[in-house]
C-alpha cells in the first residue's frame, strides 16, 4: 500500500487507501500514524473503502502550523474529506484519534 497525499491549505496530509464501497475513515492515536491500521484494512477492504489518515504532525503529514486542540485536528479531517469529495464516513479512532473523531462528529454531524 502506497501513501497518498492531499493538500488542505498550508498542510499536506498523508493517507493510505484500499478497497471499495462505503468509506471507513481510520484516525490513529497519539505518537503513531495511519499505518497502524494496516492489519484492519487488510481484513475489511473487501467490503469497505478504507482510508487511514496521518494527522497533522504525525506519520508522513506536514506540521507547518502548530495546533492546540483536538478541534483543530477535526477541522483538518473535515478539509481532508472535502478534498477527497467524501460526504460521509464511518469513523474508527483510538486514543487521540477517538477524541478527534468525537470532535468531528460534534462539529460536522452530517459527515
Amino acid at each position: 500500500m502506497e501513501k497518498k497525499f492531499v493538500n488542505i491549505g498550508q498542510e499536506t496530509l498523508a493517507y493510505i487507501e484500499q478497497g471499495q464501497g462505503e468509506v471507513v475513515l481510520m484516525i490513529h492515536g497519539n505518537m503513531s500514524s495511519g499505518v497502524h491500521y494496516m492489519p484492519l484494512i487488510e481484513r475489511i477492504s473487501d467490503r469497505y473503502r478504507c482510508i487511514a489518515v496521518d494527522l497533522r504532525g504525525f506519520g508522513d503529514s506536514t506540521y507547518n502550523q502548530r495546533f492546540d486542540t483536538l478541534e483543530e485536528l477535526a477541522d483538518d479531517v473535515n478539509l481532508f474529506l472535502e478534498a477527497l469529495q467524501i460526504p460521509s464516513v464511518y469513523l474508527v479512532g483510538w486514543s487521540n484519534g477517538g477524541g478527534v473523531s468525537l470532535k468531528l462528529c460534534a462539529k460536522y454531524p452530517e459527515k
